[in-house]
């Protein structure tokens, strides 16, 4: 939710905005990213939007923990947070996640949760 709500703040001024959302398995793991038409992210900003404190927004309108909370919690699902301007202009932002087996059939679930204990 934090990229999609920085990427709808980084779009407030163009015309035409546009949010691409996308989300495929590749091998592995699943990769998500949020795409916007803003402009984009400036290059001396790139390497620093992770760290903590670190915004660009005025004074009392983000503390600048946002990225830096995702990309904490990404890691610590075995994951990573990558941010990219985009050729066309604009900023990408891509999650990629380790793939998980896939969920036991939720009957099986049900029964277990039913079963008494003595």
């Amino acid at each position: 939710m934090n990229l999609i709500g920085n990427a709808v703040q980084a779009m407030k001024e163009i015309d035409a905005p546009v949010l691409s959302l996308s989300a495929q398995v590749d091998h592995n793991q699943v990769v998500i990213s949020v795409a916007d038409n803003g402009p984009g992210i400036a290059a001396d900003h790139l390497g620093h939007i992770f760290e903590p404190f670190f915004t660009t927004k005025a004074p009392g309108s983000g503390l600048g923990l946002g990225l830096s909370i995702s990309s904490r919690i990404m890691e610590d699902l075995g994951g990573r947070l990558q941010a990219m301007n985009q050729t066309e202009g604009g900023a990408s932002f891509t999650i990629t996640l380790p793939r998980s087996s896939a969920p036991e059939p939720s009957g099986s679930r049900i029964e277990q949760e039913n079963q008494t204990h003595a």
